[in-house]
C-alpha cells in the first residue's frame, strides 16, 4: 500500500507540472517581446512566434495588406487586455483580405481563460470602413466559429469596437483570428484585443491534487489508528 501512495504521489505531481495551458501554435522559434514593443511583419513569417506576456502570437498571415507593415504588441495586466496594431499604410479603396493569426494563452495565472475577443481600426478621415473578423475556437475542441463586423465613418456613424464574449465554461485557451477590412479612409492601423479572465473553479489538476491530499490524509489516519490499538488490551 505504501508504494502505492508513494507511486500515485509521484503521478500526481508530475500531473501537476504538466498542468499548465496547452496550446496548438506551431511555432520553430519563439520573439520574446516587451511591453509596447514592435515587430516588423516580415519577420513575422511561418513558424515564428510572439510570446507578449502571458499570450503566444503565432501562424500569421497578412495576406495582400502593404509590405513594410509592423505589428505593435501592448498589455494592461490591470484589466487583463491583450493587444496587437497592425501599421501597414492602408491605401482608401482597398479591401484587405488574408490577414491572419492565431493567439493563446500560454503560462497565465491558474483559472485564466480568454473573456472576449474584440477588433477595431484607427481611422482619422473618410469612411464608411469596414472590419469583418471571424474566430475560430482552437482549444478546446468544439467551440463554434463566431464573427462580427464593425464599421468607422469619420466625423459620422460607427459602432466600432465591436467584440465577442466568451464564458468561463467555455474555457477559451487558444484561438484563430481572420480578418477582412475594407478600408475607404486614412487608416492608421488595425486594433485586435484579446481581453483575458481568471475563474475561481478550480482545474481538473487541482481537483485531483485535492482529493490526492484527501486520500492520503485518511490512510495515514487509518494506519495510525490500527498502530493505537495494537497497544490497547482487549482489541
Amino acid at each position: 500500500m505504501r508504494r502505492l501512495v508513494i507511486g500515485l504521489v509521484a503521478t500526481v505531481g508530475l500531473m501537476g507540472l504538466l498542468g499548465g495551458q496547452a496550446n496548438a501554435i506551431s511555432c520553430t522559434t519563439t520573439q520574446v517581446v516587451s511591453l509596447g514593443q514592435t515587430m516588423s511583419e516580415s519577420a513575422l513569417g511561418a513558424g515564428v512566434c510572439v510570446l507578449a506576456n502571458d499570450k503566444l502570437y503565432g501562424n500569421f498571415n497578412f495576406g495582400n495588406s502593404p509590405a513594410n507593415g509592423t505589428v505593435l504588441f501592448n498589455w494592461n495586466l490591470a484589466t487583463g487586455t491583450h493587444s496587437i496594431q497592425l501599421e501597414a499604410g492602408y491605401v482608401s479603396g482597398t479591401t484587405y483580405t488574408g490577414i491572419h493569426y492565431e493567439v493563446a494563452i500560454s503560462g497565465g495565472p491558474p483559472g485564466s481563460y480568454i473573456s472576449m475577443e474584440a477588433g477595431d481600426f484607427d481611422l482619422s478621415l473618410g469612411g464608411a470602413s469596414t472590419l469583418t473578423k471571424l474566430i475560430t475556437p482552437v482549444i478546446p475542441s468544439g467551440l463554434t466559429p463566431v464573427s462580427f463586423t464593425c464599421s468607422r465613418t469619420f466625423g459620422g456613424a460607427q459602432n466600432c469596437p465591436q467584440g465577442v464574449p466568451f464564458s468561463a465554461a467555455q474555457n477559451l485557451q487558444d484561438l484563430m483570428a481572420d480578418i477582412t477590412f475594407v478600408d475607404n479612409g486614412t487608416t492608421g492601423a488595425i486594433i485586435d484585443t484579446t481581453i483575458e479572465s481568471i475563474t475561481a473553479t478550480p482545474e481538473p489538476s487541482t481537483m485531483v491534487l485535492a482529493g490526492t491530499a484527501l486520500l492520503l490524509l485518511a490512510y495515514w489516519g487509518r494506519k495510525r489508528l490500527f498502530r493505537g490499538r495494537q497497544h490497547v488490551p482487549g482489541i
